[in-house]
Formats: structure tokens, sequence, C-alpha cells
């Protein structure tokens, strides 16, 4: 016969179990609580600078920043520069213009001075899977530039490294005004202000095709080639820095900033395109290689996101623009000083010339005509008395008529030479007129001749004579 099991002896089982998962809860949080071992700093910073910003990242690693200073003329003021190229071949999307910088941070010590920071390197694959939360060893082949990244891409992980820093290390996150500063990718502005070398180059330097690479490009930059790159993707931080300590801004990869792309063919057009990338990547040309080098990636094609194995990016650190009241205020004050711009001057009135004020040409005066000689006056005859004819009572005397001295016809006068438009609205100056025309001689009237008086015919006294009739 067998005995049931004993309900003592069935609580055994239970209670071990129960142990192990007490100890295995307390042995997991214990390895929670226990910090990971920090990244050794050749994983994350290859070329140290005394004055580098380090801040702490997931999985025990860390990003270095470089400070970028924007220095003005006066407090709260922005700073203007020259961005683009006067390469003809990219004319029309980086011709040159002027665009405006102005750092987040201000400098305790003199507040002139404005700063914000920019990330020393691309961001590396070993740190992208670090803010996602992948912990693994570092190691060297981690350390190259992480691409096929887009746009909404860097925006996310900007998002999340701010979140981290917030919880974990607000304290380390520098201030403005009490506000702690967060993670961004950097316009383009601050990007080519940067990437130019900044205020620790000369104007002449600043504005050149390429800062400046005293020892040779091949020793600051990854460009196309078996004498450089080699069309394949390099370590961060192999090569020099530039002016401002900052590794790789042209070559390697290239970079993601900010805005939309906009064409600028001497200015900004209103369509907002796809994003911008800068700086040329390692199958750039050494010839395109240019500090104003950008093209657009369109985010999306027919497959879904565009990923292109060329495209990486870095993060910017800054503040907000108003990041508290007194700064509004101050931001108001500035506005109110500001003198006002004088006015334009006074264009004064042109009155209307009259005719008399409108300087004419001079018309040349014709000599007088030489005298016009008379032509001689015939002399008048004046005729005997006839004889009055025989058998005829009456005497008939015709008139003698005197022919009048002839005068040539007098020579036509020209109409006067129409001036031109001389009136009130006339632009000035005016065309000069054509030159004066002498008007032809006039002949004088002609001298008129008294006329002829020719005195009537002797009356006949005779007495008259009788009529002798006919004879029959």
């Amino acid at each position: 016969m067998t005995l049931p099991p004993s309900p003592r002896a069935s609580l055994f089982p239970r209670r071990r179990a129960l142990v192990a998962l007490l100890l295995a809860t307390v042995a997991g949080a214990a390895h929670a609580q226990t910090p990971p071992t920090p990244w050794q700093a050749r994983f994350y910073d290859p070329q140290p600078l005394i004055d580098d910003l380090v801040m702490p990242m997931p999985c025990g690693g860390a990003m270095v920043f470089r400070r970028i200073e924007v220095p003005t003329e006066a407090q709260l003021k922005v700073r203007k520069f020259v961005m683009g190229g006067d390469d003809p071949r990219f004319g029309t999307t980086e011709a040159r213009r002027e665009e405006f910088v102005e750092g987040s941070f201000t400098d305790r010590a003199d507040p002139k001075r404005r700063y914000y920071y920019l990330a020393k390197y691309e961001l590396s694959q070993l740190q992208l899977d670090a803010i996602a939360g992948k912990c693994a060893e570092p190691a060297r082949a981690a350390m190259k530039p992480a691409t096929a990244q887009t746009w909404f891409d860097a925006v996310q992980v900007a998002q999340r490294y701010t979140e981290w820093l917030l919880a974990n290390a607000a304290d380390k996150l520098p201030r403005e005004d009490n506000s702690a500063g967060f993670l961004r990718l950097p316009t383009e502005a601050e990007w080519e202000y940067a990437a130019r070398g900044g205020t620790v180059v000369a104007q002449g330097e600043f504005e050149a095709r390429t800062f400046p690479m005293v020892d040779g490009m091949e020793k600051y930059v990854w460009f196309a080639g078996p004498s450089s790159s080699n069309d394949e993707v390099q370590l961060i931080g192999a090569l020099k820095a530039n002016p401002l300590g900052l590794h790789d801004m042209l070559g390697n990869v290239d970079e993601i900033v900010l805005e939309p792309f906009r064409v600028h063919g001497g200015r900004a057009q209103g369509q907002a395109g796809g994003y911008v990338i800068k700086g040329g990547n390692h199958r750039t040309p050494r010839a395109d290689i240019r500090s104003s080098y950008r093209y657009e990636v369109p985010p999306f094609d027919d497959k879904g996101p565009r990923r292109l194995p060329t495209v990486g990016f870095r993060l910017a650190l800054v503040a907000a623009v108003i990041p508290s009241q007194k700064r509004l205020d101050d931001l108001r004050k500035t506005a109110d000083d500001k003198p006002a711009s004088p006015p334009a001057p006074a264009v004064p009135a042109i009155p209307p010339a009259s005719p008399a004020a409108v300087p004419k040409p001079p018309v040349a005066t014709p000599a007088p005509p030489p005298p016009v000689a008379s032509p001689p006056t015939p002399p008048v005859a004046t005729p005997a008395p006839p004889a009055a004819p025989a058998g005829s009572g009456t005497s008939s005397q015709p008139a003698t008529t005197m022919a009048q001295p002839t005068t040539p016809p007098a020579a036509p006068v020209p109409p006067p030479t129409a001036r031109p438009n001389e009136s009130a609205t006339s632009p000035t100056p005016r065309v000069a007129p054509p030159p004066a025309v002498a008007p032809a001689p006039v002949a004088p009237p002609p001298v008129r001749q008294p006329p002829v008086v020719v005195p009537p015919p002797p009356r006949n006294t005779d007495p008259p004579m009788r009529r002798t009739p006919e004879p029959r």
C-alpha cells in the first residue's frame, strides 16, 4: 500500500525555486547597478587636446566637442560672413552669399564672446550603437564613421542622446541663463564657419577654397584615389585637424546639416527640398574638395528612405535662442537702442525748363544782300497829234499805253526749320539740334515808277466844214 506524500515534503521544491529566483533577481540588480567599463580614450578621441569638452555616453562611451568662438563687436550682436564659392561649375548651388552666425553660450569673463560646440569627429559606428543601447566591446573597426544615415536618423540620435544626458549627466551640460544645452545637427552656416577656420585664420584664408593645409591635402583630407582613401571609408581622427581642431571636416563622409536644400544663385530661392550634405567624401576627386561643397539628397526614393554609403553626420551642442525672460528683455533693449537709419536725402525737384531758359544754338545772321540795281526807266514818248483825215469833222486819237517796267519775281522764302522738342519734360541732357540753315536772300521790293500822264489831244478849232451835197 502506497502512502500519500507528506504535505510538508511537497513544500521543499517550491521553496528551492523561490530561493533560486530571488538570488537571480539580486544578482541581476547588482549587475545593473555596476557601471559599464569606460572606453579607452583612443576609441573616442584619437588626438586629444587640453581644451576638449568630453561628454559621457551610454555604455561607458564618450563624445568630444570643440568650442567654436563667434566674437562680436557688441553683446547680442550677430556675426556676418561670406560663405559659398566662386567655382563657375557650381555657381547655381554654391554662389557666394552673406550669412549670419552666432554663438549659443556666453563667456562669463567677456559677455561679447559667444560660442557653440561642434563634435570633434564624425559620429562613429561605436557611438551610434551606444546611443541605441547596444553596449559592445570597443573595437578599432567600429571607429569608422556611421554611414547610410538619413536626416531623420540624425535627428533621432540627437534626441536620444540629449534625453540620456538630462537623465544621467545633466550637470555636465553647458548652460545659458540656467537653461541646459541640447544636441542637434549644425546649421549650414555653423558647419561652414567652423570648416573654414572661424576666427583663428586670416580673412583671406577664411574665404579661400579650403582651410590652410601647410603639409599638403593628403595629411588633412580623405579623398578619392590610391594616394588617399583608396575609395574606402577611413577611421575617424586618423589625419590632421583643421585650425579649430576639427577632424575630417572635408572628405571621408558627407555630413548632414539641419536645413533643407535651397538654390543659392545669388539669392535664396523659395522652394525647399531635400536635406543638405557638406564636405565631400572618400570618393570625391581631389580637385573637387572645397569648403563650399554642398549637395541635395532626396530623403526618399521608390524603395523608401534613401540611404547612401557615403553619408554620415556630426552633432552640435547648442542652447535656445531665448532661454529666459532676461534674454528676451536684453534683445528688446538692443532693438530699442538701435539708432534709426538716417532719412534718405531729399532729391530736389527739377523745375520745368522754360523755352527762354533752354540754351539754343546760335543762328547765323545772313549777310545783307548786295544792292539790286533798278532797271532803267524807258523814255516816255509823247506822240505828236495826228493830222485829221480829210472829210472828217472830228479827229479820233487813240490812247497811248506805256509798258510798265517788269519786276523779277521774288525768290520763295523757305519755312523756318522746326526746332527739336524742348518741352519741360524732356530728359536732360537734350539732343543737340541740327545746325541752323541761313535763310535765302530776299529780293528788295520793286521800285514803283510814277504814272505817265499822257496829255490830251489838242482841240480842233477849225470851223466845221459844210457838207456839199452829192450830185444826183
